[in-house]
């Protein structure tokens, strides 16, 4: 976010922005902003700010709709004069991971499957280019430490590292599985 008149704060523009930006968070969207960079000094009014974020969307059409959302709240702000504001897609945007139907089938077949608490996962990333080009499903591997845990995004995430063995010999009945069945 910029702002060329010096008496507009844009750390404090960019705080309004984080809020309305809340209204993206639905059943079916997430829209979470983890770096709000601006100003040089404490007695420094900030001409600049960036604030940087992650979307994830669980509906086709959601991330045009998140998109157009965002362009509306920057203009709505930039009406307020709260300043110049851009939005700058990522380009190289990931899908979100659809798990192939006959793969899950097939491993809620295996020993030791649980139903999974959630239907749904927010897990996107690079994975999404390959599952929809070939067949493939994510995993979850129980791994949840005894005594405080954590979020995945957090930075005190922490796991019970006796179930990287489990998801090793998980990794394996699934190949041998597949070996046989085709």
């Amino acid at each position: 976010m910029q702002h060329r008149d010096r008496s507009r704060d844009a750390l404090l523009a960019s705080a309004e922005f984080l809020l309305e930006t809340e209204r993206l968070n639905t059943p079916d969207t997430i829209f979470h902003v983890g770096i709000l960079n601006g100003g040089t000094s404490t007695n420094i009014i900030a001409e600049e700010a960036t604030a940087i974020a992650t979307m994830r969307w669980f509906k086709d059409g959601a991330y045009q709709e998140m998109i157009k959302e965002l362009e509306k709240i920057s203009k709505d702000l930039q009406r307020k004069g709260r300043g110049t504001i851009e939005i700058k897609p990522y380009e190289n945007i990931c899908l979100p991971v659809q798990n192939s139907p006959h793969l899950v089938k097939e491993i809620r077949t295996l020993d030791g499957f649980i139903e999974p608490i959630k239907s749904r996962v927010s897990a996107g990333d690079d994975f999404s280019y390959f599952i929809n080009k070939y067949s493939g499903a994510i995993i979850s591997l129980g791994a949840k430490p005894k005594g405080e845990n954590f979020p995945g995004h957090s930075n005190k995430f922490h796991i019970d590292e006796n179930a990287l063995g489990v998801g090793l010999e998980l990794y394996v009945n699934i190949i041998n599985r597949f070996k046989t069945h085709g």
